[in-house]
């Protein structure tokens, strides 16, 4: 009950706003005119504004006892003086409602008192400090609902105050433009008419026009903000409400297009304007009630979390993805074809509205033989260049993980699969498990590409429920919590990355990042603690993996150590990770000067050993199979760029000069990619 409440006041306390600002822009546009008729519908229209200000206070007022009562979830809160002053105080929601509902109440006590306090003032002026202070009432909600708490938040804000801006100049408008038509239609003056056809004119150039473009473009980008992903659209509550908000979009402009290009021209050259003005107002009735259907769904959409932070349900079995089809048989043949037929059906369709754009009715649009053709270009398009696109999806197929792509967790994943996974996929992941032959179907080869193709909530769905169509791969769910499942997902992705990222060397390829490199946390000997994420945009990571007993890699620790200088005027950060005890450290502890890690070692080791694979060794996959040194050269962007796996044939950077040299090219280089997801996905 109480929700629903406050969803209507979220509905009407908006609209309100909206009302009064198009109410004073619309007087403003239309100019001035001696007709008494005229006059009296400004006054009447000024009269209202007053009490539209008054709704906006009041529906103000219970806005904020609702939002007290919600927060604390009793009713007798709506009307708690405290209980107010505490949301008021110490929320931001509360510092903008106080600034709006300041302009809110000087605007109600001068639309309500101007006849007292300011008789002189004429309707211009009114309608100028009216419109004034109507502009910052109706963009105040931007500063407290998603877009302030958006990470891009300025962008956010401002595309919702341009999309404020736009509801307020178009739809808006209507209240006066109604008034305006159902005075002419009352009475049969061509002064009338010509100062209607004046007024809508104006009204469509300056204000409707520019307000639906500043929608459409300011809702398309704050959709993206909010929501993310297509698959974000179709499968969150938040999506499906702006779907519908398109939908309901279209009859909209239909019809303001209908009455802009077809009504408003003969309204213009007609000697009897009245009929038409009641026409036009019955179509503007019909716009005007879909419109503010939109407006409460959008009032629903701003109380709701965004697409971005809502769990995805994907309700089709079915999804596009042209990594997992393209290198498929004819698959980009068919593709292109699809699109062939599509773009020549938008064409015909184009080419055809564009030459007879003047006799064009809606009513009659698909029954011309061109629209027909050009339709069933496309739809023929979509058949022959979509099924090919499609692989089998899954409710959980862009679910969201819970467990970061980070070393803990990988590592966990790696000791699950060991548990769980190695009976039929077997150590090195190739599907020879020794109970692999009993299976209805080979176990999947987890080193070959096709790994890297599925989403990971097609993997969580597969160890969860087990693989479709008797597979002979068990579900998890009763053995595995959902986080050891989303643990082993992560190791699962890295296992394929380590396959992938075999042709990584110890020359960078220039301008051509593509690994995330996983975050770990760490403690080292010299206090430090931190992640691997603390360096991006700030150093770049030498990550070296070393053997405390190994007196070549105790060696390779004292070459860093005379050239840490040198490195660190280069912005470099050395982090050295112990492979096995941390008792030998390489010397001393305070005669080494970059971090030693002593926390935080055996996760990182168990990680990045999985990258220790070459273009000439692919390793055994088993715990003793790890090299004594390896040296990851990540950027900072979060992308390992270079490896130097000692032992495996090549000087790499033995000597200082290699290794300065790498570091410099990244140096030079600008970001290429935004940061690594810290999620799989």
């Amino acid at each position: 009950m109480l929700e629903a409440l406050s969803q209507a006041l979220r509905w009407l306390h908006p609209l309100s706003g909206f009302l009064l600002a198009g109410t004073f822009s619309f007087l403003l546009l239309a100019g001035d005119n001696p007709h008494p008729v005229i006059q009296r519908w400004r006054t009447r229209l000024l009269a209202w504004s007053g009490w539209l200000a008054l709704a906006l206070l009041l529906t103000g007022l219970l806005v904020l006892g609702a939002k007290a009562a919600l927060a604390s979830g009793r009713m007798e809160d709506m009307f708690s003086l405290p209980a107010w002053l505490q949301l008021l105080t110490r929320t931001r929601f509360g510092t903008v409602w106080m600034v709006q509902h300041s302009l809110v109440t000087a605007l109600c006590l001068f639309l309500l008192g101007r006849r007292f306090m300011a008789p002189e003032l004429d309707w211009r002026n009114t309608s100028i400090i009216g419109l004034a202070l109507a502009v910052p009432i109706v963009l105040s909600p931007a500063f407290a609902g998603h877009g302030a708490a958006s990470e891009d938040e300025v962008l956010a804000i401002t595309s919702i105050s341009f999309h404020l801006l736009g509801i307020s100049a178009w739809i808006g408008s209507f209240l006066a433009l109604g008034a305006l038509l159902f005075t002419v239609g009352r009475n049969e003056d061509a002064v009338l008419g010509t100062f209607l056809s004046h007024a809508f004119r104006r009204f469509s150039h300056f204000s409707a026009l520019p307000g639906t473009v500043a929608v459409i473009a300011s809702g398309i980008f704050t959709a993206y903000l909010q929501i993310g992903s297509f698959a974000a659209l179709l499968g969150t509550y938040y999506g499906f409400l702006i779907l519908l908000k398109i939908v309901l979009l279209i009859p909209v402009l239909a019809i303001a297009i209908h009455i802009r290009h077809l009504l408003q021209p003969v309204f213009a050259a007609t000697n009897c304007p009245s009929a038409l003005a009641l026409t036009m107002r019955r179509w503007l009735t019909a716009e005007a009630l879909i419109a503010l259907l939109i407006i409460g769904i959008a009032s629903i959409a701003a109380e709701i979390p965004p697409a971005l932070h809502e769990q995805i349900v994907w309700r089709w079995p079915f999804r596009f993805s042209i990594d997992a089809t393209w290198e498929q048989p004819y698959v980009p043949l068919r593709a292109f074809a699809g699109l062939a037929l599509a773009v020549a059906g938008c064409i015909v369709a184009a080419a055809y509205l564009y030459r007879s754009r003047a006799a064009v009715h809606l009513s009659t649009l698909f029954k011309e033989r061109k629209i027909r053709f050009a339709l069933l270009f496309i739809v023929a398009g979509a058949l022959a260049g979509l099924p090919p696109l499609a692989v089998e999806a899954y409710p959980d197929t862009y679910r969201r993980t819970d467990a970061a792509y980070e070393a803990v967790s990988i590592a966990n994943g790696a000791r699950l699969f060991a548990d769980n996974c190695t009976a039929c996929h077997g150590i090195s992941g190739k599907g020879d498990g020794p109970a692999a032959k009993s299976t209805p179907k080979p176990p999947a080869n987890l080193t070959e590409p096709h790994t890297a193709l599925h989403t990971a909530g097609d993997m969580f769905w597969w160890l969860t429920h087990g693989m479709p169509g008797g597979g002979g791969m068990p579900g998890f769910a009763d053995r595995l919590t959902a986080e050891e499942r989303w643990d082993l997902i992560n190791y699962l992705r890295a296992f394929s990355v380590g396959y992938q990222g075999r042709v990584i060397g110890h020359s960078i390829a220039v301008e051509r990042p593509w690994l995330g490199a996983p975050d770990f946390n760490f403690a080292a000997h010299n206090g430090s603690t931190g992640t691997l994420k603390d360096f991006r945009s700030k150093k770049t990571v030498l990550l070296v993996l070393y053997s405390p007993a190994s007196a070549s890699s105790q060696a390779r620790l004292e070459n860093l150590q005379k050239s840490y200088a040198t490195l660190t005027a280069q912005d470099v950060e050395v982090l050295a990770v112990p492979i096995g005890e941390t008792s030998g450290l390489g010397g001393a502890a305070g005669d080494i000067p970059f971090p030693v890690v002593t926390q935080g070692h055996e996760e990182i080791v168990r990680t990045y050993r999985l990258l220790r694979r070459t273009t000439t060794y692919l390793g055994a996959d088993d715990d003793q199979d790890t090299p004594l040194h390896m040296e990851f050269l990540i950027d900072r962007y979060g992308y390992l760029r270079a490896r130097w796996v000692s032992g495996s044939g090549a000087d790499g950077w033995a000597q200082a000069e290699a290794l300065t040299a790498q570091v410099a090219q990244l140096k030079r280089e600008k970001q290429i990619l935004p940061y690594p997801d810290d999620h799989v996905h």
